[in-house]
C-alpha cells in the first residue's frame, strides 16, 4: 500500500495517461482504468486526494463525477 501522495498522484497520472506503473515484482503495467478511488479510511486520504486531483489536471486529464 502506498502512502506517499506524490507517488500515488504521479501512478494515477500515469495510469490515466496510458503510460506504464511499475508492478511489485518492478514489473511495468499498462493499465486503463475507468476509475480512480481513494480510500477514505487512509491516512492522510483528503490530502492524497488533492494532489491526485491536481496532478491529473495539470496533466489535461478530464475530471468527472460519478453521478450527474
Amino acid at each position: 500500500m502506498l502512502h506517499d501522495g506524490q507517488e500515488i498522484a504521479r501512478r494515477c497520472v500515469a495510469m490515466a495517461t496510458g503510460a506504464t506503473v511499475t508492478d511489485v515484482e518492478g514489473g511495468d503495467l499498462r493499465l486503463s482504468p475507468g476509475s480512480i478511488c481513494v480510500h477514505g479510511d487512509t491516512p492522510g486520504a483528503v490530502e492524497i486526494a488533492r494532489s491526485v486531483r491536481r496532478a491529473l489536471a495539470e496533466a489535461g486529464v478530464t475530471l468527472a463525477p460519478f453521478a450527474p
